[in-house]
Protein backbone atom coordinates (compact mmCIF):
# COMPACT_ATOMS: atom_id res chain seq x y z
CA UNK A 1 0.00 0.00 0.00
CA UNK A 2 2.55 2.51 0.54
CA UNK A 3 4.35 1.92 -2.28
CA UNK A 4 0.96 2.83 -4.17
CA UNK A 5 0.97 5.63 -2.72
CA UNK A 6 4.36 6.53 -3.44
CA UNK A 7 3.90 6.11 -6.52
CA UNK A 8 0.49 8.32 -6.64
CA UNK A 9 3.15 10.97 -5.65
CA UNK A 10 5.46 10.46 -7.79
CA UNK A 11 2.95 10.47 -10.63
CA UNK A 12 1.94 13.33 -9.65
CA UNK A 13 4.30 15.02 -7.77
CA UNK A 14 2.54 18.66 -8.10
CA UNK A 15 -0.64 17.70 -6.44
CA UNK A 16 0.61 18.41 -2.97
CA UNK A 17 1.86 22.05 -4.01
CA UNK A 18 -1.29 22.87 -5.69
CA UNK A 19 -3.11 22.16 -2.37
CA UNK A 20 -0.88 24.25 -0.56
CA UNK A 21 -0.91 27.47 -3.01
CA UNK A 22 -4.83 27.30 -2.65
CA UNK A 23 -4.02 28.04 0.89
CA UNK A 24 -1.87 31.42 0.26
CA UNK A 25 -4.13 32.45 -2.00
CA UNK A 26 -7.06 32.50 0.37
CA UNK A 27 -5.11 34.17 2.81
CA UNK A 28 -3.87 36.98 0.59
CA UNK A 29 -7.65 37.53 -0.65
CA UNK A 30 -8.50 38.14 2.99
CA UNK A 31 -5.84 40.71 3.65
CA UNK A 32 -6.23 42.54 0.45
CA UNK A 33 -9.88 42.92 1.77
CA UNK A 34 -8.98 43.89 5.24
CA UNK A 35 -6.56 46.58 3.28
CA UNK A 36 -9.36 47.46 1.37
CA UNK A 37 -11.16 48.13 4.17
CA UNK A 38 -8.88 49.99 6.41
CA UNK A 39 -8.63 52.28 3.15
CA UNK A 40 -12.43 52.83 3.00
CA UNK A 41 -12.17 54.22 6.61
CA UNK A 42 -9.75 56.73 6.32
CA UNK A 43 -10.91 57.81 3.21
CA UNK A 44 -14.19 58.27 4.56
CA UNK A 45 -12.55 59.68 8.57
CA UNK A 46 -10.75 62.36 5.85
CA UNK A 47 -14.27 63.75 3.93
CA UNK A 48 -15.86 63.62 7.01
CA UNK A 49 -12.96 66.31 9.14
CA UNK A 50 -12.94 67.98 5.56
CA UNK A 51 -16.76 68.33 6.33
CA UNK A 52 -16.33 69.76 9.59
CA UNK A 53 -13.66 72.36 8.72
CA UNK A 54 -16.45 73.57 5.80
CA UNK A 55 -18.83 73.54 8.24
CA UNK A 56 -16.44 75.71 10.80
CA UNK A 57 -15.26 78.14 7.81
CA UNK A 58 -19.10 79.04 6.87
CA UNK A 59 -20.39 79.48 10.19
CA UNK A 60 -17.72 82.14 10.99
CA UNK A 61 -18.25 83.52 7.81
CA UNK A 62 -21.53 83.87 7.50
CA UNK A 63 -23.22 82.87 10.91
CA UNK A 64 -21.74 84.26 13.35
CA UNK A 65 -21.16 88.32 13.77
CA UNK A 66 -17.70 89.35 12.96
CA UNK A 67 -16.75 92.61 14.85
CA UNK A 68 -17.69 95.55 12.38
CA UNK A 69 -15.12 98.59 12.40
CA UNK A 70 -16.58 101.95 12.99
CA UNK A 71 -17.00 103.81 9.71
CA UNK A 72 -16.06 107.16 9.71
CA UNK A 73 -16.49 110.41 8.16
CA UNK A 74 -13.45 112.32 7.66
CA UNK A 75 -15.23 115.31 8.01
CA UNK A 76 -17.95 116.45 9.96
CA UNK A 77 -20.06 119.54 11.45
CA UNK A 78 -22.85 119.41 14.18
CA UNK A 79 -24.48 122.80 14.06
CA UNK A 80 -26.67 124.46 16.40
CA UNK A 81 -28.25 128.02 16.18
CA UNK A 82 -29.48 130.29 18.70
CA UNK A 83 -26.76 129.14 21.17
CA UNK A 84 -23.59 129.87 22.97
CA UNK A 85 -21.18 127.32 24.18
CA UNK A 86 -18.13 127.27 26.62
CA UNK A 87 -14.60 126.28 26.93
CA UNK A 88 -15.20 122.68 27.12
CA UNK A 89 -14.85 119.57 25.29
CA UNK A 90 -14.08 115.89 26.26
CA UNK A 91 -14.18 112.35 24.64
CA UNK A 92 -15.94 109.38 25.94
CA UNK A 93 -16.80 105.86 24.65
CA UNK A 94 -20.71 106.32 25.13
CA UNK A 95 -22.67 104.05 22.76
CA UNK A 96 -19.88 101.05 23.04
CA UNK A 97 -18.94 100.99 19.54
CA UNK A 98 -15.95 100.95 20.38
CA UNK A 99 -14.87 104.55 19.22
CA UNK A 100 -15.03 107.61 21.05
CA UNK A 101 -17.62 110.41 21.59
CA UNK A 102 -17.42 113.91 21.78
CA UNK A 103 -19.19 115.64 25.30
CA UNK A 104 -19.70 119.28 24.57
CA UNK A 105 -21.96 121.77 26.08
CA UNK A 106 -23.89 124.98 25.08
CA UNK A 107 -26.71 127.52 25.98
CA UNK A 108 -29.91 127.20 24.34
CA UNK A 109 -32.40 129.95 23.38
CA UNK A 110 -34.11 128.17 20.81
CA UNK A 111 -37.83 127.15 22.07
CA UNK A 112 -38.34 125.48 18.45
CA UNK A 113 -35.92 122.77 19.63
CA UNK A 114 -37.72 121.75 23.13
CA UNK A 115 -34.65 120.85 24.71
CA UNK A 116 -35.22 123.13 27.55
CA UNK A 117 -38.35 121.06 28.38
CA UNK A 118 -40.05 122.31 31.46
CA UNK A 119 -36.71 124.64 32.35
CA UNK A 120 -36.26 128.44 31.61
CA UNK A 121 -35.02 129.49 28.53
CA UNK A 122 -32.32 129.88 28.22
CA UNK A 123 -30.98 126.72 29.76
CA UNK A 124 -27.61 124.86 29.43
CA UNK A 125 -27.78 121.45 27.59
CA UNK A 126 -25.51 119.03 27.66
CA UNK A 127 -24.67 117.10 24.85
CA UNK A 128 -23.16 113.60 23.02
CA UNK A 129 -22.77 113.00 19.80
CA UNK A 130 -21.23 110.26 17.74
CA UNK A 131 -17.79 110.49 16.88
CA UNK A 132 -17.73 108.58 14.02
CA UNK A 133 -20.76 111.09 12.13
CA UNK A 134 -21.68 113.94 14.56
CA UNK A 135 -25.31 112.52 15.40
CA UNK A 136 -26.69 113.44 18.44
CA UNK A 137 -26.76 110.52 20.90
CA UNK A 138 -28.36 112.02 23.33
CA UNK A 139 -28.96 115.74 25.05
CA UNK A 140 -29.46 116.39 29.23
CA UNK A 141 -31.29 120.05 29.56
CA UNK A 142 -30.04 121.65 32.87
CA UNK A 143 -30.63 125.23 34.86
CA UNK A 144 -28.56 128.06 33.66
CA UNK A 145 -26.16 129.53 34.63
CA UNK A 146 -22.50 127.34 33.53
CA UNK A 147 -19.34 127.05 36.22
CA UNK A 148 -17.44 123.65 35.07
CA UNK A 149 -17.83 120.31 33.84
CA UNK A 150 -15.98 117.75 34.08
CA UNK A 151 -16.43 114.50 32.23
CA UNK A 152 -14.17 111.00 33.09
CA UNK A 153 -15.36 111.10 36.39
CA UNK A 154 -15.47 108.01 38.77
CA UNK A 155 -17.42 107.39 41.60
CA UNK A 156 -20.66 109.00 40.24
CA UNK A 157 -22.88 106.24 41.82
CA UNK A 158 -22.13 103.85 39.01
CA UNK A 159 -20.21 101.66 36.67
CA UNK A 160 -17.55 103.36 34.96
CA UNK A 161 -16.65 106.82 34.72
CA UNK A 162 -19.59 109.91 34.01
CA UNK A 163 -19.97 113.67 33.65
CA UNK A 164 -20.24 116.34 37.00
CA UNK A 165 -21.77 119.33 36.16
CA UNK A 166 -21.57 122.47 38.28
CA UNK A 167 -24.43 124.79 37.48
CA UNK A 168 -26.21 127.61 39.44
CA UNK A 169 -26.72 125.62 42.70
CA UNK A 170 -26.67 122.60 41.83
CA UNK A 171 -23.76 119.42 41.26
CA UNK A 172 -25.80 117.20 38.78
CA UNK A 173 -24.12 113.43 38.23
CA UNK A 174 -24.86 112.41 34.47
CA UNK A 175 -24.90 109.19 32.76
CA UNK A 176 -22.51 109.13 29.68
CA UNK A 177 -24.33 106.56 28.52
CA UNK A 178 -27.73 107.22 28.35
CA UNK A 179 -27.67 110.94 29.31
CA UNK A 180 -29.67 109.88 32.72
CA UNK A 181 -29.06 112.35 35.58
CA UNK A 182 -27.79 109.66 38.57
CA UNK A 183 -28.24 112.34 41.42
CA UNK A 184 -28.18 116.07 41.89
CA UNK A 185 -26.93 118.09 44.92
CA UNK A 186 -26.95 121.08 46.29
CA UNK A 187 -23.70 122.89 46.35
CA UNK A 188 -24.26 125.09 49.47
CA UNK A 189 -21.19 123.05 51.20
CA UNK A 190 -18.86 123.57 47.61
CA UNK A 191 -20.51 127.01 46.32
CA UNK A 192 -16.84 127.74 45.27
CA UNK A 193 -16.07 124.52 44.40
CA UNK A 194 -13.84 124.74 41.42
CA UNK A 195 -11.26 122.32 39.44
CA UNK A 196 -9.17 120.12 39.13
CA UNK A 197 -11.33 117.35 40.94
CA UNK A 198 -9.52 114.80 43.00
CA UNK A 199 -10.25 111.36 42.82
CA UNK A 200 -9.43 109.30 45.78
CA UNK A 201 -9.49 105.56 46.92
CA UNK A 202 -12.95 104.05 48.52
CA UNK A 203 -12.97 106.62 51.48
CA UNK A 204 -16.95 105.12 52.82
CA UNK A 205 -16.44 101.40 51.78
CA UNK A 206 -18.98 101.51 49.54
CA UNK A 207 -16.88 100.26 46.89
CA UNK A 208 -16.65 102.64 44.28
CA UNK A 209 -14.45 105.60 44.26
CA UNK A 210 -14.43 108.84 45.55
CA UNK A 211 -13.81 112.08 44.57
CA UNK A 212 -12.63 115.69 46.34
CA UNK A 213 -13.63 119.24 45.57
CA UNK A 214 -11.90 122.28 46.28
CA UNK A 215 -13.08 124.83 47.63
CA UNK A 216 -11.82 128.58 48.45
CA UNK A 217 -12.88 132.25 49.54
CA UNK A 218 -13.69 134.08 46.52
CA UNK A 219 -12.79 137.22 49.01
CA UNK A 220 -9.25 136.60 49.57
CA UNK A 221 -6.36 138.53 48.26
CA UNK A 222 -5.48 137.21 44.54
CA UNK A 223 -2.36 136.99 42.58
CA UNK A 224 -2.96 138.62 39.62
CA UNK A 225 -0.28 137.79 36.84
CA UNK A 226 0.13 140.32 33.91
CA UNK A 227 -2.00 139.15 30.85
CA UNK A 228 0.48 138.31 28.16
CA UNK A 229 -2.09 137.27 25.66
CA UNK A 230 -2.55 140.12 24.03
CA UNK A 231 1.33 141.36 23.40
CA UNK A 232 1.12 139.49 19.83
CA UNK A 233 4.45 140.79 18.99
CA UNK A 234 6.50 139.22 21.62
CA UNK A 235 4.84 135.45 21.55
CA UNK A 236 7.01 132.37 20.68
CA UNK A 237 6.38 128.74 20.32
CA UNK A 238 8.70 126.42 22.67
CA UNK A 239 9.32 122.49 22.20
CA UNK A 240 10.87 121.16 25.52
CA UNK A 241 12.99 118.13 26.23
CA UNK A 242 10.48 116.51 29.25
CA UNK A 243 14.03 114.71 30.52
CA UNK A 244 16.07 117.94 30.31
CA UNK A 245 14.01 121.02 29.83
CA UNK A 246 16.56 121.72 27.11
CA UNK A 247 14.39 123.91 24.07
CA UNK A 248 14.30 121.66 21.21
CA UNK A 249 12.38 123.73 18.76
CA UNK A 250 11.12 127.23 19.06
CA UNK A 251 9.18 129.80 16.17
CA UNK A 252 7.85 133.15 16.96
CA UNK A 253 4.19 133.32 15.68
CA UNK A 254 1.89 135.69 15.77
CA UNK A 255 -1.50 134.99 17.62
CA UNK A 256 -4.90 136.72 18.24
CA UNK A 257 -6.82 136.74 21.04
CA UNK A 258 -8.18 133.88 22.32
CA UNK A 259 -5.74 132.05 20.58
CA UNK A 260 -6.15 128.02 20.96
CA UNK A 261 -3.77 125.96 23.08
CA UNK A 262 -1.39 124.06 21.06
CA UNK A 263 -1.67 120.05 21.09
CA UNK A 264 0.05 116.50 20.42
CA UNK A 265 -0.96 113.12 19.33
CA UNK A 266 1.98 110.47 20.02
CA UNK A 267 3.32 107.81 17.52
CA UNK A 268 4.25 104.28 17.35
CA UNK A 269 7.13 105.97 17.23
CA UNK A 270 6.96 107.16 20.73
CA UNK A 271 7.76 110.84 19.26
CA UNK A 272 4.51 113.03 19.15
CA UNK A 273 3.35 115.67 16.14
CA UNK A 274 2.33 118.65 17.20
CA UNK A 275 -0.52 121.11 16.15
CA UNK A 276 -0.11 124.80 16.69
CA UNK A 277 -2.57 127.87 15.53
CA UNK A 278 -1.27 131.24 14.57
CA UNK A 279 -0.68 133.64 12.02
CA UNK A 280 2.97 133.63 9.81
CA UNK A 281 4.25 136.52 8.00
CA UNK A 282 2.78 136.43 5.06
CA UNK A 283 -0.54 136.14 6.73
CA UNK A 284 -1.41 139.00 8.64
CA UNK A 285 -5.08 139.45 7.72
CA UNK A 286 -7.94 139.25 9.69
CA UNK A 287 -9.87 137.53 7.16
CA UNK A 288 -7.46 134.56 7.38
CA UNK A 289 -6.44 132.12 10.73
CA UNK A 290 -3.98 128.86 9.96
CA UNK A 291 -3.18 125.95 11.84
CA UNK A 292 0.30 124.48 11.49
CA UNK A 293 1.59 120.73 11.75
CA UNK A 294 4.72 119.99 13.34
CA UNK A 295 7.11 116.79 12.49
CA UNK A 296 9.64 117.23 14.82
CA UNK A 297 12.61 114.71 12.97
CA UNK A 298 11.25 117.66 10.11
CA UNK A 299 11.01 120.45 12.12
CA UNK A 300 12.68 122.47 9.53
CA UNK A 301 9.42 123.10 7.63
CA UNK A 302 5.93 124.09 9.03
CA UNK A 303 2.50 122.83 7.17
CA UNK A 304 0.43 125.50 6.70
CA UNK A 305 -3.23 125.41 5.88
CA UNK A 306 -4.83 128.62 6.34
CA UNK A 307 -8.64 128.86 7.43
CA UNK A 308 -11.14 131.54 7.53
CA UNK A 309 -11.35 133.45 10.10
CA UNK A 310 -13.82 131.78 13.53
CA UNK A 311 -14.04 132.63 17.14
CA UNK A 312 -12.71 129.42 18.31
CA UNK A 313 -14.35 128.66 21.71
CA UNK A 314 -12.66 125.38 22.62
CA UNK A 315 -9.96 122.59 20.27
CA UNK A 316 -8.68 119.28 21.03
CA UNK A 317 -6.53 117.05 19.19
CA UNK A 318 -6.79 113.23 19.73
CA UNK A 319 -8.02 109.47 18.38
CA UNK A 320 -11.18 108.46 18.28
CA UNK A 321 -10.26 104.72 18.54
CA UNK A 322 -7.50 103.06 19.95
CA UNK A 323 -3.99 103.51 17.81
CA UNK A 324 -6.50 104.96 14.67
CA UNK A 325 -7.71 107.67 13.43
CA UNK A 326 -6.01 110.69 14.27
CA UNK A 327 -8.25 113.71 14.26
CA UNK A 328 -8.93 117.55 16.12
CA UNK A 329 -12.44 119.03 17.35
CA UNK A 330 -13.02 122.68 17.01
CA UNK A 331 -15.93 124.24 18.33
CA UNK A 332 -16.59 127.96 17.22
CA UNK A 333 -19.28 130.47 18.17
CA UNK A 334 -20.63 133.06 20.58
CA UNK A 335 -18.44 132.36 24.22
CA UNK A 336 -21.30 132.07 26.95
CA UNK A 337 -18.29 133.52 29.15
CA UNK A 338 -17.85 136.68 27.54
CA UNK A 339 -21.09 137.55 27.89
CA UNK A 340 -22.53 137.04 24.40
CA UNK A 341 -26.00 136.02 24.04
CA UNK A 342 -26.90 133.28 22.08
CA UNK A 343 -27.67 134.43 18.36
CA UNK A 344 -25.85 137.39 18.74
CA UNK A 345 -23.30 136.54 16.29
CA UNK A 346 -22.80 133.13 14.30
CA UNK A 347 -24.16 130.00 14.99
CA UNK A 348 -22.37 127.15 17.49
CA UNK A 349 -20.48 124.63 14.66
CA UNK A 350 -18.57 121.44 15.82
CA UNK A 351 -15.88 120.86 13.43
CA UNK A 352 -14.18 117.18 12.93
CA UNK A 353 -11.53 116.74 10.60
CA UNK A 354 -9.09 114.02 10.21
CA UNK A 355 -5.38 115.19 10.50
CA UNK A 356 -3.87 113.89 7.60
CA UNK A 357 -6.76 115.41 5.66
CA UNK A 358 -5.26 119.05 6.00
CA UNK A 359 -1.80 117.76 5.11
CA UNK A 360 -2.96 117.77 1.12
CA UNK A 361 -4.73 121.04 1.75
CA UNK A 362 -1.50 122.73 3.75
CA UNK A 363 1.39 124.65 2.11
CA UNK A 364 5.23 124.54 3.31
CA UNK A 365 6.37 127.26 5.90
CA UNK A 366 10.01 127.06 5.89
CA UNK A 367 11.26 128.28 10.04
CA UNK A 368 15.21 127.56 8.74
CA UNK A 369 17.80 128.42 6.12
CA UNK A 370 18.46 124.68 5.23
CA UNK A 371 16.59 123.61 2.18
CA UNK A 372 17.53 120.21 1.78
CA UNK A 373 14.15 119.37 3.12
CA UNK A 374 11.03 119.51 0.22
CA UNK A 375 7.59 120.13 1.18
CA UNK A 376 7.00 116.50 -0.10
CA UNK A 377 8.88 114.74 2.07
CA UNK A 378 7.14 116.34 5.06
CA UNK A 379 3.92 115.45 3.44
CA UNK A 380 5.17 111.77 2.96
CA UNK A 381 6.32 111.59 6.22
CA UNK A 382 2.97 112.63 7.70
CA UNK A 383 0.88 110.44 5.30
CA UNK A 384 3.29 107.52 6.79
CA UNK A 385 2.63 108.05 10.32
CA UNK A 386 0.80 105.91 12.65
CA UNK A 387 -0.29 106.59 15.94
CA UNK A 388 -1.04 105.58 19.65
CA UNK A 389 -2.69 106.28 22.55
CA UNK A 390 -0.18 104.65 24.93
CA UNK A 391 2.34 106.86 26.53
CA UNK A 392 5.52 103.92 26.72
Amino acid sequence: MADTSERGLEAEPLKGEVAEGGVSKEKSCTEKLGVSRLNGWRTAAFLLSLFVCLVVVFAFSFILPCPVRPQYLSTWNHTLSDAATYDFLAVEDANEDKAMDVFFIYKDAAASRNTCLNLSIPCLVLTAVDGTDGKTLWERPLAAEFDWLECGVKGLGLQGTGCLVAHADNLTAIDKKTGVVRWQRSRSTVLNGNLPLITSPDLNADKADDFAILSYNPEAPSCDTEDWSNDAENTAVLVLSGSSGVVLWEMNLLFWTPNPRPASVLTLNTYSVFMLWGQSQGNQTNEMHSSFLLHPRLSQLLLERRNPAQDIVSFKAMLLERGRHACYLVLTGPDGRQGLEPGETEPVILTKRKIKDDVSESVALRVSADESITEDEVKQEFYRLRFSDKLL
